[in-house]
């Protein structure tokens, strides 16, 4: 046998020998004492909880919940939740069984990462903490799984990744990013300001009409896109309200208006300018160019980041969401459109 041959023969054997002493010596010894179950990991059900505390790597952060499906973020910033995120993690965790389980003493818990977990989430009600504390440690390498523990509980468990990627959730993530959050349904006024002055009314159900300057029926699908992607679209990022005002092109508004309900003005919103100069304090010479145009509301302290689809949808004037079309029915509805030419000629397209 060649000496090369032999070289590879050992590296082979060394790998494979290392394989079965991690695996039959080290995890099987780690795991000695596990016991098969499916049983859930709290015992609870959902109305019983009205807050939960979460602590991740991205920090700590508190939701309440109002009334029957309203969440609140209430910690570290008073701001609204999206409620679909917030149920998310009671759901899933209140679905989630414990895989695998068994014993190990206070001095084994580095070895599940439980002596820094990963994560940390509490069931709260008005009279405190409903039960221990669930704790996520590091990942088991014989599966898609994360150690986990419930308090100071000698018992460690393996649950799903999918539960640890709920709860590394960050406050991004949780927030309600639309750019005005008062109710869409009960806004029935709009008064722009800047660049132009003008100011829409509801007109029924879902018609505006425009009435400073007095131009008629609004375009239905120009303000649609003015709520869905202007009004209610997404934030990008969100900024301390110390930034200065200059910076963020506040001093020289490019839109200015305001949101009215029953005619009480309930929402006010300033955009200033685009790609704003950014400075690292801790590195004063590294810039940072933000692609997008600053915000503020009078719902909000902080100063927000809103793209360009957003703000071309917010700078509009009373003239450009005029209803300009020469006949008024829904495409919808068309089934069938004939067309009369000279020379009698009909032409019928089924559409």
């Amino acid at each position: 046998m060649k000496p090369r041959q032999l070289i590879i023969y050992f590296l082979i054997f060394i790998v494979l020998g290392g394989f079965y002493l991690f695996y039959e010596v080290y995890l099987k010894g780690k795991e000695a004492e596990f016991k098969e179950v499916q049983s859930k990991l709290y015992d609870l059900e959902f109305e019983e909880i009205t807050a939960f505390k979460l602590k991740n790597k991205a920090g700590e952060i508190h939701l309440v919940r109002r009334g029957e499906d309203e969440w609140r973020i209430t910690k570290p910033v008073e701001t609204p939740a999206l409620t679909w995120e917030a149920r998310s993690v009671v759901d899933r965790v209140l679905e989630a069984k414990k895989e695998r389980v068994f014993e190990a003493g206070a001095d084994k818990m580095a070895e599940f990462g439980l002596e820094k977990p990963l994560q940390a989430l509490t069931f709260m009600a008005d009279s405190g903490a409903l039960a221990p504390t669930l704790y996520v440690g590091g990942k088991n390498p014989l599966g898609d799984f994360y150690y986990a523990r419930l308090g100071l509980s000698r018992e460690v468990f393996t649950i799903p990744a999918h539960i640890q990627k709920t709860l590394a959730k960050s406050l991004l993530e949780f927030r309600d990013k639309n750019t005005v959050l008062y109710d869409r349904d009960k806004i029935d006024g709009l008064r722009f300001l800047i660049p132009k002055e003008g100011e829409l009314k509801k007109d029924g159900e879902s018609k505006w009409k425009i009435v400073k300057p007095d131009l008629g029926q609004a375009d239905d699908a120009k303000i649609e896109k003015l709520f869905r992607i202007g009004l209610k679209g997404d934030i990008q990022k969100f900024e301390s309200a110390e930034t200065g005002e200059d910076r963020c092109g506040f001093d020289k508004p490019k839109i200015k208006m305001q949101v009215l309900s029953q005619g009480k003005v309930v929402a006010e919103l300033i955009v200033g300018q685009a790609k704003m100069m950014t400075v690292d304090e801790k590195n004063p010479s590294k810039e940072e160019v933000i692609d997008g145009y600053w915000a503020k509301t009078s719902e909000r302290p902080e100063v927000l980041l809103i793209d360009e689809d957003a703000f071309k949808a917010l700078n509009q004037t009373p003239e450009d969401l005029k209803d300009k079309h020469i006949l008024k029915f829904s495409r919808w509805d068309v089934r069938f459109v004939e067309i009369n030419g000279p020379r009698a000629v009909k032409l019928r397209l089924s559409l």
